[in-house]
């Protein structure tokens, strides 16, 4: 799923929820830093996300090397531009903008120390953003799944090397600068009913991700993913793009400095195979880290390139056992 952009709105209402966690936690972090275990009071559950004493948080951009069993949402508000490039005497086309809202299931099940499943459930909806917008009227949805295992390589207390491959479906109405553009030479006038098409997209991205913890405070991960699409568009032939995703991510946890917060920042580009345009992504969030078991936090992101940019922000909570 291609994510949209962001309400910084949605982090600062994460902000009470996150405070009201660390007072609540903050007498037994009190008490584990007479004992120096930091995870005293769950000794077990959640541990299997955790490598040199450091408890790892999954990022969006980049493959999660652990194998791990958890349930998560995650839910996104963002905007993204378009841009609808130009008609056949060179005339600016204008933008799509859209304000979006994405929600996102995610299971993983360990099934040996080694070897786990991953699953995925996602949907979407775009409505146009303003006036400006080429598209102020009607909405884009779209649905997909995904699903694939992870297989530990090598491993030690503090670095985890893993293999992962997540086949996924995609379908529903998405906006198509081809086919609006298409519609324009045919007809040779703009024509808003044609920026949408019903899309059916396959996809299958086999990866290697890496996790490394030099100390507790400090998680280091990395990944790169060969990512493979078939699309079929209402309209279209079926179109086949192929990219390299390259991603790595910083976690700061201050847990044993002052609070039960981390910090995430990653990083990642996607090199596509032929003529299209390098994409960047930047993902920055902060995250509750009193308990390995819990996964919660906000983050911002963007995606940027050539022809769309999208910026977003996202709340995210996840159990592991």
């Amino acid at each position: 799923m291609r994510h949209r952009k962001p309400s910084s709105l949605a982090f600062f209402l994460l902000l009470p929820l996150l405070g009201a966690l660390t007072i609540g936690a903050s007498d037994a972090h009190a008490q584990n830093a007479i004992t120096g275990d930091v995870f005293a009071e769950v000794d077990d559950l959640g541990g299997e996300r955790v490598l040199g004493g450091h408890a790892f948080i999954p990022s969006l951009v980049n493959e999660f090397a652990l194998v791990t069993t958890s349930f998560g949402a995650l839910t996104a508000f963002g905007m993204q531009t378009v841009s609808l490039g130009t008609d056949n005497v060179g005339n600016d086309l204008g933008t799509v903008d859209l304000a979006a809202f994405d929600e996102q299931f995610q299971v993983g099940i360990r099934i040996t120390e080694a070897f786990g499943i991953r699953a995925d459930l996602a949907g979407s909806v775009g409505v146009g953003a303003d006036d400006k917008s080429a598209l102020i009227a009607g909405a884009n949805f779209a649905g997909g799944f995904g699903l694939g295992p992870v297989v530990r390589i090598f491993g030690t207390d503090d670095f985890m090397l893993s293999a992962t491959l997540r086949g996924g479906f995609l379908t529903g109405a998405i906006i198509s600068p081809l086919a609006f553009g298409n519609a324009i030479l045919e007809t040779g006038r703009i024509n808003r009913g044609t920026l949408l098409t019903n899309v059916s997209q396959w996809s299958v991205a086999p990866a290697l991700a890496l996790a490394y913890a030099p100390m507790e405070a400090v998680g280091l991960q990395a990944s790169a993913r060969l990512n493979v699409e078939a699309t079929d568009a209402e309209g279209q032939d079926t179109d086949v793009s192929t990219s390299v995703d390259l991603g790595a991510t910083l976690t700061i946890d201050a847990v044993d400095l002052f609070a039960p917060v981390a910090l995430l920042v990653s990083y990642a580009a996607a090199v596509p195979f032929g003529d299209d345009e390098l994409q960047h992504g930047i993902e920055v969030g902060l995250f509750y880290s009193g308990l390995q078991h819990l996964n919660l936090g906000a983050a911002v992101a963007s995606t940027i390139g050539a022809e769309e940019s999208i910026f977003y922000a996202q709340l995210r909570l996840a159990h592991y056992w």
